[in-house]
């Protein structure tokens, strides 16, 4: 990179790397380096942070990767062994449970119970008013006026 006119307040980082438009051993700016590397400079801020030595793994973006928790099971229930390890989707598929629900009720537990595992309770489909001439007076009551 050709030196350019730097701002002497700017911190200077030293580069150890090989990369083709960079020097080994020279001090480099945040702002060439992510240039260099064609990443921000906020990008280069957060991961040289602390640092007085730039490296060519500090450059490389990483995705993040998401571990699937393992709960143990402790109990008696049909298709699940007493110590075993398995997914919430490997338990929801045994017991039927839908997953949400299971992680409502385990609520951040990695332990899950015979008490977990009821079965969902069914919503009440009978209408809220009692009697023919109540049920009638809530028809009328639900129709527009105009």
């Amino acid at each position: 990179m050709k030196n350019k006119k730097r701002d002497r307040r700017a911190i200077l980082i030293k580069y150890m790397g090989n990369h083709k438009g960079l020097t080994y051993g020279e001090l480099y700016t945040r702002a060439e380096l992510a240039e260099c590397f064609k990443v921000s400079t906020t990008f280069v801020s957060y991961k040289l942070k602390g640092k007085i030595v730039a490296l060519d793994e500090d450059f490389a973006k990483t995705k993040a990767v998401r571990k699937i928790p393992v709960l143990t099971f402790k109990g008696n229930f049909v298709g699940l062994k007493d110590g075993g390890k398995y997914t919430c989707a490997e338990i929801s598929k045994i017991t039927g449970i839908p997953k949400n629900t299971l992680h409502k009720r385990l609520n951040m537990k990695r332990i899950v119970e015979n008490i977990h595992l009821k079965p969902a309770r069914k919503v009440n489909s009978e209408p809220l008013v009692e009697g023919v001439t109540a049920q009638i007076s809530a028809l009328w009551l639900k129709r527009k006026l105009i």
